[in-house]
């Protein structure tokens, strides 16, 4: 479990050596007169790569900074006891909008300077919070973000460096 492995990391010092042992059921890491034991995490783990899908029918290819300062913008108009600020994103080839809305405060819409569409139109909702940190864990400046459908989880990678995956879940609205 990672609580066991940050209190592990916690007592060491950079130049210490750790002595690991591990059984099918516990792992113990010894440093200095300091003894860790933990139980393994019991059952097998599941298999992600059957989350990512295999093929996109569309795709959108924009500056990151700019898509964070958008969605950021975006984020000011939630309700009171919104944990998270649910925004919408409605594609085509001539424009890209990003909007929000609240029954208390308002709506709020904005187009976003985009490099490239491919696609149907489309129109999804989705956590302004979970994208917005999806993409700062990318590095490069441009993102690639490739859909499905409107239902189904999307992908955002960096165009500069495609080592780093994210995968979104967009989030079902009834208007």
């Amino acid at each position: 479990p990672a609580k066991s492995l940050l209190e592990v990391a916690r007592l060491l010092d950079k130049e210490e050596d750790v002595e690991v042992a591990i059984t099918d059921k516990k792992a113990q890491f010894i440093c200095n007169n300091t003894i860790i034991q933990t139980r393994l995490i019991d059952g097998s783990y599941p298999d992600t790569s059957r989350f990512i899908p295999n093929n996109y029918d569309y795709s959108l290819v924009m500056n990151i900074k700019d898509l964070v300062h958008a969605i950021d913008r975006q984020s000011f108009i939630k309700n009171e006891n919104d944990l998270f600020c649910i925004l919408k994103l409605s594609m085509n080839e001539n424009e890209i909008v990003i909007s929000s809305r609240s029954q208390e405060i308002g709506s709020s819409k904005e187009n976003l300077y985009y490099d490239s569409y491919e696609g149907k139109p489309l129109e999804l909702s989705f956590s302004g919070k979970y994208v917005s940190d999806a993409l700062k864990g990318l590095n490069g400046e441009k993102v690639k973000i490739q859909f499905c459908g409107e239902m189904k989880p999307f992908i955002l990678t960096s165009l500069e460096d495609e080592t780093t995956l994210q995968l979104v879940l967009p989030v079902r609205t009834f208007s």
